[in-house]
């Protein structure tokens, strides 16, 4: 049976935008995997090597990829057994989902350094509201696939975004105006 590692490793304060994420797909994997979620934040490195696929999930900052996410690279390029299947979930604020192709640019090149397998990528964009709005349904299905990917070790490549550039801009100044009434923003 494979195990998976997947490893929530945004910034502290932006793992609640992602934990969503990984508990959905955490879901799908137990189908079919023993699956372990961690938080990169007191990850004891030296379990890497018990499993065969590890799953990044982190929000991108600025384009670029987190640095308590570098951190745990340079922490895991010390253990890893170079077998291993890399998949990322990325998350990105913006509409546009090529935000996130230079943190995957990222990665690929760490796992090239270390002779990882990098198997691909869920990105998904607008990741702040897209939970909280009727468009999460959607997304389900795309970590499902995603998730499925991860138990056939195959390779991955799927984008989600809102709809439209339009519909984005509108949800979003009715969810930030919500928030900022409410003194949350």
């Amino acid at each position: 049976m494979n195990k998976v590692l997947v490893i929530s490793s945004s910034l502290r304060k932006a793992c609640r935008y992602v934990d969503p994420f990984v508990n959905k797909l955490e879901v799908f994997l137990n189908k079919k995997c023993q699956v372990d979620v961690r938080s990169a934040y007191g990850l004891d490195i030296r379990i890497i090597n018990d499993y065969d696929t590890i799953v990044f999930a982190f929000i991108n900052a600025s384009n670029l990829i987190p640095s308590s996410t570098l951190e745990l690279f340079d922490d895991i390029s010390k253990f890893t057994n170079h077998s291993q299947n890399i998949y990322t979930l990325i998350c990105n604020d913006e509409y546009e989902i090529d935000r996130c192709d230079y943190s995957e640019r990222v990665v690929e090149i760490f796992c090239d350094q270390y002779n990882l397998n990098y198997k691909g990528s869920l990105k998904i964009g607008s990741c702040f509201i897209i939970n909280r709005m009727q468009y999460g349904l959607v997304l389900t299905g795309h970590i499902k696939r995603f998730a499925t990917a991860i138990i056939e070790n195959k390779e991955v490549d799927i984008h989600y975004t809102y709809t439209s550039k339009k519909q984005f801009m509108k949800d979003a100044n009715r969810y930030w105006h919500k928030l900022i009434s409410k003194g949350d923003a």
